[in-house]
């Protein structure tokens, strides 16, 4: 894969395509981080729900299934895509991370502002293999509705295509693939189809970088302290600028 330059990678999908499981492997083979959105936003909820991760008789991805059911069902669902997106929010300030997002943190328009600061990966499992996956699966609070599983995803499905489409790179299955292979067919996107697309999202990253009242370029190593020194004599010069005049 090209060079990332310490670009995040987001995983976006329905539920069931396997963000979750291919994720800490891609992590892993970029030399990054891990991160579930789902997982996080669990944590940060349990306590006030009375759970506790720290719980040694409880499955790890069972309580984050339940928290997410309870949040669901006591607040709904606004409140839910509320705080996933102040959690996707604080995330992408970072770098390095491989980030597997919940399956519909792409409806919002305004998540999409925090996605593209990194490289989207759409991971499109086929709907006969969803429905393989999720036909046991009681956790998913979307899926708890009366019906049937198959004309159920395919509407979901229908109303999210569109939106998972703004990935930068699509992986579609309509087999069952391992976890390794999936990871083999995103490291094996060409450079060449790759590049301009990270281009674009380095120049969205220094627009946004661009608004800060100091700017400390440098083309070579630099000892912190002699970046502290370039800081502090900036400081003075940016305190006596008069700000701009509201339009």
């Amino acid at each position: 894969m090209f060079d990332l330059q310490g670009l995040s990678v987001y995983l976006v999908g329905m539920m069931g395509s396997g963000k979750s499981t291919v994720g800490p492997l891609l992590a892993t083979s970029l030399g990054y981080s891990f991160l579930d959105t789902d997982t996080t936003l669990a944590r940060a909820c349990a306590k006030d729900l009375g759970y506790s991760f720290e719980d040694p008789d409880l499955d790890r991805t069972a309580l984050v299934g339940k928290i997410i059911t309870e949040i669901f069902k006591t607040a709904e669902e606004a409140e839910f895509r509320r705080i996933e997106t102040q959690i996707l929010t604080e995330v992408s300030a970072y770098t390095r991370l491989v980030i597997a997002t919940g399956g519909g943190i792409v409806i919002d328009p305004e998540n999409w502002n925090h996605l593209h600061q990194g490289l989207v990966i759409w991971l499109d499992p086929s709907i006969d293999l969803l429905v393989e996956r999720l036909q046991e699966d009681t956790t998913r609070p979307i899926l708890a509705t009366p019906g049937e599983l198959q004309p159920k995803l395919e509407s979901i499905l229908a109303q999210r295509r569109d939106s998972y489409a703004k990935a930068n790179i699509h992986i579609p299955f309509t087999h069952n693939l391992t976890p390794e292979e999936i990871v083999d067919r995103i490291l094996e996107v060409p450079s060449e189809e790759l590049k301009p697309k990270l281009e674009r999202i380095l120049i969205r990253r220094r627009d946004r970088y661009a608004q800060a009242d100091i700017h400390i370029p440098f083309t070579h190593n630099l000892t912190p302290e002699e970046i502290v020194d370039r800081i502090l004599t900036a400081i003075p010069t940016v305190l006596k600028t008069p700000p701009p005049m509201p339009a």
